[in-house]
């Protein structure tokens, strides 16, 4: 009889709730994809810089981070390279 309680309550166990929109596209989208859909002040406690402070360190780096294509594979866009560094 235990057993059948036991295997039941496993059973019955609570399914993980996604808290946004966000979370529930995560896995089929980028996360740097989905930073677009922010609002200006999600964006800034996220990266901790506004949109136009990220866009600045963005040029002045970008150079040194550029990676240039081959056929393997697409290299990371340099804006996912500063967002992930920035995270």
């Amino acid at each position: 009889m235990n057993e059948l309680l036991l295997l039941y309550s496993l059973s019955k166990r609570n399914k993980s709730i996604w808290k946004s929109a966000y979370m529930k596209k995560r896995k089929s989208h980028g996360e740097f994809i989905l930073t677009s859909e922010f609002s200006d002040k999600q964006f800034t406690n996220y990266f901790r810089l506004n949109r136009n402070q990220f866009n600045e360190v963005l040029s002045i780096v970008n150079d040194k981070i550029y990676s240039v294509e081959c056929n393997a594979q697409k290299p990371i866009d340099p804006e996912e390279k500063l967002a992930v560094f920035l995270r």
